[in-house]
């Protein structure tokens, strides 16, 4: 018997044909689905890491910003507080110069003298400002020739 004497059999072939066709076109279609899903999946992983690289590069600027402002910060307080100690040490050793007597301002001035021969041995013709109750001991202390030497 031909497909074409059969209804029973001409349907079912119509069918199964139908069914091919159409499973075909499911497949086609899932796998357009498919790739168009992973291509979108590409783009949206693409699109977060520039997001990301963008945005770490932001905080990185940022956080590098904030480091220099706070070293910047930082010397500035290393500085005055350096600065109010020098400051303090040298009131604090005025104040006491004028309570040196003897020979411990005879060895104070002496240090002082030598250290600075010794640091500028060309310097020639200074002045060393002194108070007038000490120029006789500073005086004394020019004399000797064993400093200048």
């Amino acid at each position: 018997m031909s497909v074409y004497g059969n209804p029973d059999r001409l349907a079912r072939e119509i069918a199964e044909r139908v069914a091919r066709e159409a499973e075909r076109e499911i497949n086609e279609a899932y796998s357009s689905a498919a790739k168009l899903l992973e291509d979108a999946y590409r783009e949206l992983v693409s699109e977060l890491e520039r997001e990301i690289g963008e945005s770490y590069s932001r905080h990185r600027e940022a956080l590098r910003s904030t480091e220099a402002a706070l070293e910047s910060s930082l010397r500035s307080k290393i500085a005055d507080a350096k600065a109010k100690w020098v400051s303090k040490v040298l009131e604090e050793a005025r104040s006491k110069r004028y309570t040196i007597k003897g020979t411990a301002k005879k060895k104070m001035f002496t240090k002082l003298i030598s250290d600075f021969i010794e640091k500028a041995p060309e310097a020639t013709g200074f002045t060393i400002y002194v108070k007038k109750e000490d120029l006789k001991l500073v005086n004394g202390i020019l004399e000797n020739k064993s400093i200048r030497n």
